[in-house]
């Protein structure tokens, strides 16, 4: 069995969003190192970069396939995306 890929979504820059902010609030009651909270910032910023770049490519292939031919199809439901 193959292993399932993780899509990028939008609760994952959520995710990435409150882990941010908890490193925040841990370097404002000084339990964070300034070097520890600098690295851990630029993961996370490279991350939510990474995230959104590949949201944007599947949008686009979505789009793609829409303007294509005129449907979109949702786990084997066809729908027409426009009238």
């Amino acid at each position: 069995m193959l292993p399932l890929k993780k899509e990028p979504s939008t609760q994952s820059l959520e995710k990435v969003d409150n882990l941010f902010r908890q490193i925040y609030e841990d370097r404002a009651q000084k339990i964070l190192s300034n070097e520890r909270f600098q690295k851990l910032s630029l993961e996370y910023e490279t991350e939510q970069a990474e995230i959104a770049t590949q949201i944007e490519a599947l949008k686009t292939r979505i789009e793609a396939n829409v303007v294509k031919d005129g449907t979109v199809s949702v786990i084997g439901t066809t729908y027409l995306s426009k009238y």
